[in-house]
């Protein structure tokens, strides 16, 4: 049986029950001395308490003393034990057993120090190592883990209470330093009889009496030293960490070593905040008063605390034993076995690391919040990697303990059919549970006010799973109790980044990206591309097939200039004989499309085949004899394709590739798929369709390169994009024009038409982009289509917005026309809307730039759908930044007169201004087709300044 100690306080007695797991203190007289050795064993304590008691400052010794006589040593200081308890002489019996004592004392040559010759042999263990973790520290004292998370304070405000764990996360370096000094251990043998209380229930055995009792106390002195460090250079770490090192560690060799760690103690002066914590018990006074703590008067105070002990030694432990190693207790409880703790250690380790960090964590967002308040700090969102994503899931709410369930259901009849019920819904819900996905928080004061509430909700948990351990030890080896906590180091890169801000550029509004982070993970430079992940799939990379998981990781290191996209088709049940590609695995900066051949019989597309400038061809599936379609690209212009459909099939549970939609940013299209022959087919064949979009970003100089997935001998099974990121096609001198919709795909062929002609018509189009649109079910053979591409110009800016709804028919009510009334007087009008604005549902004005629309559409149970409402957030000023806090937020609406409605299947826009560049981009005016009275279709125009 290993040795079980705990940190020593005066409210220990012998006997006294202990749990070993929390560290805390239970029955008194759990165990009983034997009376045939109580009286023997009282005169051996007493003697103890004399010799070992703490040095009194005695400036005489009284003129009662009896006798000087060094003979009879051990007699004379029982007497004075036995005299101890009067109040009068306690201080001189102390004192003259103590000067008794040091009579025949020797000069240690070495040391040059008295060593009083009753010292017994000492063991000292001397240590000293850089830490990480708080539980290494926590570890080495015998601290509770539980104790330190229930108190939030190491030790729970005992021995290690002098530890501050906010300067210990914050620091560069930290070093302990400990030296262990065992003078005696004294373990009376007679507290050997279990003393068992009547009528307490077992479940309450250890609520009562704990795991363990206290049997004994190691006598001697330990000193802990905590060295932390915050380096402002952080290119000297490794420096000042090995002079340390060599200063701390290798005494015997310090003096090779002196001129080395004198020449890094001004580096270490100037380029670093110090931090020294000691802790001590046993030795007396340990260092000069007048002089500071330093490392190197904490170095000599290392190497004197043995024989400092050896004169002044205190107990340190208390020594634990087990009520299992006592024959009486088996006697009594021959049924019963106490809780057992020894595998809980490195699960509480853990807690209690992730609990300080969340503590760290939590006063630092309380700062930022300070700072951002005093606009002294700015702040970004967090940019976090796909796979910080995919950890970023917890589930909820944590099981109990399975000894708590027990515990309960053993209650009353009544109460016992309660939890009964409450345990069957418990553990039905644990089966059905779901993992929660956290997002990553608004760079907002929102924001890191839910960030605050999450912090404190993962620190609450933890302090309800450590008693849940100590209720019931084996929680501790239950490995799917981690998927219920939340990873510090995942929170810490989901919150804001917030920075400081100098009073220059807080005046100056100038944000400096190389600024102290005061909160949030702000990655290195020279790693951003192993944190940028090379893939975005609809489904997690772990559920693609095996081949293709080790192919698209074998181009990680790409992730800077290339993206995998999709996957449409067959993801999980790809059979072992289909041929993968991934073009990623061969493209390089040469590699720029030309032009795109598809081959395709009867809606199932068979190959794929891409030709680059330079000559280069890939395959992608069959490709054989004649292309069905083709589409070329114009270099001249810098043409690419910016916008790919992927229709698939799905027949008998086999998916395929059915059809393939091409857009470029000069409008150019392609559309590989018949759907009047697919509408025919459906009806006997019984294929299902769905269509997957792949767009770039606005923000992103994304354009096609080459395909990813799987093929049989007849057809795709799989496909994905692989996007490359352009600065110019192909030549240096010739930009990427963004593209002017952004979802010319999904229109029908007279907006695409109308689309095409403005291409043509507008003179500068990388001033406006089309958004996207939603749209309703009605259809009309001669719909009505309106575009401000028509009319407006980019220096217009809106000053208000008028709606209009039908007056009859089963559109009343419902919206039917629009205004848009500008600065400079002029105004555009689309739909019906009437002559003279007060005849309009509502005009309402606009006070700064547009820059997010919401278009939700609905449908009732009996009817068509319509468009329901139109909403737009305004900018917080002319600059068109979003408002920083949501309160300060500005919104115009118009809701049709039906009011809410429950959410349908049809399309719901949200969209906000696009962000290409430092321009300023803001809502100009609509777009879509008015059919039969109604707004059918409405997409955002948006321009820049």
């Amino acid at each position: 049986m290993a040795q079980l100690l705990a940190p020593y306080n005066n409210s220990m007695r012998l006997g006294q029950g202990f749990n070993s797991y929390t560290q805390q203190t239970c029955l008194d007289q759990a165990v009983l001395p034997d009376p045939t050795f109580a009286q023997s064993d009282a005169l051996r304590r007493k003697a103890a308490d004399v010799i070992y008691s703490p040095p009194v400052n005695v400036e005489k010794p009284s003129s009662d003393d009896t006798s000087s006589d060094s003979s009879g040593s051990e007699s004379k200081l029982l007497d004075g034990a036995q005299s101890v308890s009067d109040p009068g002489t306690n201080a001189d019996v102390i004192e003259r057993a103590r000067q008794e004592a040091l009579k025949d004392s020797k000069k240690d040559s070495n040391s040059g120090l008295i060593v009083p010759a009753w010292v017994k042999p000492q063991i000292v263990t001397y240590s000293s190592r850089f830490v990480d973790k708080l539980s290494d520290v926590t570890d080495a004292m015998n601290i509770s883990g539980s104790l330190s998370i229930k108190t939030a304070t190491i030790g729970g405000k005992a021995n290690g209470s002098y530890v501050d764990s906010d300067k210990f996360k914050s620091s560069d370096i930290n070093f302990h330093l400990q030296v262990k000094v065992t003078n005696q251990v004294v373990e009376p043998g007679n507290y050997c009889i279990f003393n068992k209380i009547p009528h307490i229930h077992q479940d309450r055995f250890n609520e009562i009496y704990g795991d363990t009792f206290i049997s004994g106390w190691e006598s001697g002195g330990e000193l802990n030293a905590i060295i932390s460090m915050k380096i402002a250079d952080k290119s000297k770490v490794f420096e000042i960490k090995a002079s340390l090192e060599a200063e701390l560690t290798t005494p015997s060799v310090s003096g090779a070593v002196k001129g080395t760690f004198e020449m890094t103690k001004n580096s270490i002066t100037s380029d670093t905040e110090t931090t020294i914590a000691v802790n001590w018990s046993g030795g007396g006074r340990i260092k000069d008063p007048t002089e500071d703590w330093s490392i190197a008067s904490l170095k000599k105070a290392a190497a004197a605390f043995p024989d400092l002990v050896a004169i002044t030694p205190q107990r340190t432990y208390a020594i634990l034993t087990k009520y299992t190693a006592l024959e009486s207790f088996h006697l009594q409880n021959p049924d019963y076995s106490p809780l057992d703790y020894e595998n809980a250690g490195v699960y509480t380790g853990s807690l209690l690391d992730n609990y300080m960090d969340y503590k760290s964590l939590w006063k630092q967002i309380s700062f930022a919040s300070y700072e951002l308040e005093g606009n002294r700090a700015t702040i970004d969102l967090a940019q976090p990697s796909q796979d910080v994503y995919d950890l970023a899931k917890v589930k909820g709410p944590l099981p109990p303990a399975k000894r708590s369930a027990q515990k309960l259901l053993q209650g009353s009849t009544k109460g016992s059919l309660a939890i009964s019920q409450q345990g069957e819904t418990t553990g039905s819900s644990n089966q059905t549970e779901n993992e929660e996905s956290i997002a990553v928080f608004p760079a907002s004061f929102a924001g890191l006010i839910q960030a605050r509430k999450l912090c404190r909700m993962e620190m609450a948990k933890i302090v309800s799973e450590v008693d849940a351990v100590a209720e019931d030890p084996s929680v501790a080896t239950d490995v799917t109790r981690d998927s219920y906590f939340l990873n510090p180091l995942i929170f810490k890169q989901l919150v804001p980044i917030v920075r400081s801000l100098s009073a220059e550029n807080a005046v100056l509004g100038v944000k400096d990206p190389s600024a102290t982070v005061i909160l949030g993970y702000n990655p290195p430079v020279h790693e951003t591309s192993t944190l940028i992940p090379v893939y975005k799939f609809n489904v997690p990379i772990d559920k693609q097939d095996y081949r293709l998981q080790a192919s698209i990781r074998k181009c990680a290191a790409k992730a800077e200039d290339y993206r995998v996209h999709g996957t449409a088709g067959e993801v999980e049940q790809v059979h072992e004989n289909a041929q993968m590609f991934n073009a990623l695995e061969t493209l390089n900066a040469t590699f720029c499309p030309s032009s795109i051949a598809v081959w395709a019989k009867d809606n199932v597309v068979q190959g794929i085949q891409v030709t680059y400038t330079k000559g280069d061809k890939m395959t992608f599936g069959v490709c054989n004899e004649k292309a069905t379609d083709t589409l070329d690209l114009d270099g001249k212009v810098s043409e690419a394709i910016v916008e790919i459909n992927i229709k698939t099939g799905a027949k008998d549970g086999k998916k395929y590739i059915a059809g393939i939609s091409f857009a470029t940013n000069a409008c150019k299209l392609l559309d590989v798929f018949d759907q009047a022959s697919f509408d025919e087919t459906k009806k006997t064949s019984g294929v299902t369709l769905e269509t997957f979009r792949y767009v770039r970003g606005d923000d992103q100089p994304w354009t096609l390169r080459g395909f990813f997935g799987f093929a049989d001998n007849v057809r795709l099974l799989s496909l994905g994009v692989v996007w490359g990121k352009d600065s110019f096609v192909p030549t240096p001198n010739s930009l990427l024009p963004s593209p002017l919709c952004r979802n010319l795909l999904g229109m029908n062929q007279a907006m695409q038409k109308d689309v095409l002609g403005h291409m043509v018509r507008l003179q500068n189009r990388n001033k406006f982009i089309m958004g996207d649109f939603v749209f309703t079910d009605i259809t009309s053979t001669k719909p009505v289509i309106f575009n401000a591409l028509t009319d407006v110009e980019s220096t217009w800016t809106i000053a208000k917005l008028g709606f209009a709804t039908a007056n009859s028919g089963p559109g009343k009510g419902r919206l039917s026309g629009l205004k848009v009334l500008y600065t400079n007087g002029r105004s555009l009008k689309y739909g019906a809307y009437p002559e003279k604005d007060e005849e309009a549902s509502w005009v309402c004005d606009v006070n700064s730039p547009i820059v997010t629309a919401k278009l939700v559409t609905t449908k009732p149970v009996d009817g068509s759908s319509f468009i329901n409402s139109v909403e737009f957030i305004l900018a917080a000023d002319n600059l068109g930044q979003l408002p920083g806090w949501p309160l300060d937020v500005g919104t115009v609406r118009f809701l049709s007169d039906e009011g809410e409605q429950s959410p349908s299947d049809l399309p719901t826009l949200v969209e906000s201004a696009p962000k290409p560049g430092k321009t300023i981009w803001s809502m100009k005016g609509f777009y879509g087709e008015h059919t039969d009275e109604l707004i059918t279709k409405l997409g955002i125009v948006w321009g820049r300044s």
